[in-house]
């Protein structure tokens, strides 16, 4: 299906009609502010679309005070994703955006039905966002690319690069809008995806984020499993790591464990999602396992690795969710302790099948639930955190502060973790040991190993 188009209003000047073509005011190009939303796929997706947009010669940004051009990448996933993306195009209306472009999964799902006077010009649905980049240069009529390595306006040296390995997901999750919004799994192959790795190293990446909306679904086309393009990755060079954005707990077997243990520069972190204690709401959810289920999976994971740090989500409020089956989550939650926790209200979304279901949750109820979560969750990460004091770890220095003749490197350790390291000489994108010494509400301060007086860089 064509992108679909809801609404003709001009420009903020009256030059010109989004529907009407024509260029847009600019001196040296178009000022195109592209703003990402959702998941860590949909982020991968978005970065290589503004570089695309940028080698057709337009001016890229996050943000520009006057855009011209304003693309709103969404998320579908919960109704607060959705209130995001709708505030998003009405800010860009509002700033005089002579086109603004919504596309993503809220796109695919919400391709008709936009009404008022903050609504986008045009809607490029998800299945159609890679074609995005030339349809605007052809709708703005540009001369064409000056420059076919162009970079966004401004951008800075990237310390993490997100790459997009699979999308698309066969889980039949009963709340879930992404196999509506993106359909089944699909692997991308290996050769294109290291090549991809290959463009970020050079752009000064030191920590790669494998993607995917199922990941452990990836197979590469000998039957490859993602242990193996992890090892194939690694294998590109030195200096940079690997971590793994999100496994459901289902696809964590023993082989792909057993892949995946003694890779030095495999961050010791796993994503994996909870969404619920219960396992009365887990069948309801449609999910693939019980709670003892993921309980064994994060003991093997724990028996394997050398202290991992396990990060989940969990939902509450899915219909006919009980104060048993909320304390049921509460109790898994104890035992797994993880070390940072995203906690969410559920939210029906049209065409899935819990939005059909009796029993929805009073949002009262959702909302002291959430609370009651959150402060667990905070409690939990300063647990982690603590437990990392006195040992070495490997900071990712992801921006550099300096002052009162001090330079100091803030990011994240190999286990998730917010820290800053003083030292000089670094660099964004550097990979830097130190010994954490202090924690303040889940923030490790970090200094150099024993004998060194700055910051040990690590590969580079």
């Amino acid at each position: 299906m064509a992108a679909s188009e809801p609404g003709r209003h001009g420009g903020a000047n009256g030059e010109w009609g989004p529907g009407g073509g024509g260029t847009l005011p600019g001196d040296g190009g178009i000022r195109l502010e592209f703003v990402d939303f959702g998941c860590k796929v949909n982020q991968a997706e978005g970065r290589e679309l503004r570089a695309r947009l940028a080698s057709l010669g337009f001016r890229v940004s996050a943000r520009w005070e006057r855009p011209e051009v304003t693309v709103v990448n969404a998320c579908a996933v919960t109704a607060v994703s959705e209130a995001k993306a709708r505030k998003e195009t009405a800010r860009a209306k509002r700033r005089g955006s002579s086109l603004v472009v919504l596309t993503g999964c809220l796109a695919e799902v919400r391709r008709e039905g936009w009404a008022g006077p903050f609504h986008p010009d045009l809607v490029v649905p998800q299945s159609e966002k890679q074609g995005l980049p030339e349809m605007l240069a052809e709708r703005l009529r540009l001369p064409g690319p000056a420059d076919r390595r162009g970079r966004p306006e401004g951008r800075r040296a990237k310390a993490k690069a997100f790459i997009k390995v699979q999308d698309g997901c066969g889980h039949p999750c009963t709340y879930c809008i992404v196999p509506l919004a993106r359909g089944g799994p699909v692997s991308l192959p290996g050769k294109n995806i290291l090549e991809e790795v290959r463009s970020c190293l050079e752009e000064g990446a030191g920590e790669i984020v494998l993607c995917g909306i199922n990941l452990g679904a990836w197979r590469g086309e000998g039957g490859e499993r993602l242990d193996g393009l992890v090892r194939s990755v690694l294998g590109l060079g030195e200096g940079f790591r690997v971590r793994l954005s999100s496994l459901d707990p289902e696809d964590l077997d023993n082989g792909l464990l057993e892949g995946l243990s003694g890779l030095e520069r495999l961050c010791p972190h796993l994503h994996l999602p909870l969404q619920s204690g219960s396992d009365r709401v887990l069948k309801a959810m449609g999910r693939g396992y019980l709670a003892e289920e993921y309980l064994e999976r994060v003991e093997m994971l724990r028996r394997r690795w050398d202290s991992p740090a396990v990060t989940t989500d969990v939902m509450v409020g899915f219909p006919g969710e009980e104060e048993e089956d909320f304390a049921a989550t509460v109790e898994l939650l104890e035992k797994v302790r993880p070390s940072r926790m995203h906690v969410f209200r559920y939210s029906p979304r049209p065409g899935t099948a819990a939005a059909r279901l009796q029993g929805q949750v009073d949002e009262g109820v959702k909302r002291d639930r959430a609370s009651r979560l959150a402060c667990l969750g905070s409690e939990l990460r300063r647990e982690f955190a603590r437990s990392q004091l006195g040992r070495e770890a490997v900071l990712l220095a992801e921006s550099l502060a300096r002052g009162g003749g001090k330079e100091a490197a803030w990011g994240v350790t190999e286990r998730y973790v917010r820290a800053s390291l003083e030292g000089t000489g670094m660099e964004v994108g550097g990979l830097y040991r130190g010994v954490v010494a202090v924690e303040e509400g889940g923030v490790l301060g970090m200094r150099a190993g024993s004998g060194s007086p700055a910051a040990g860089a690590v590969g580079r």
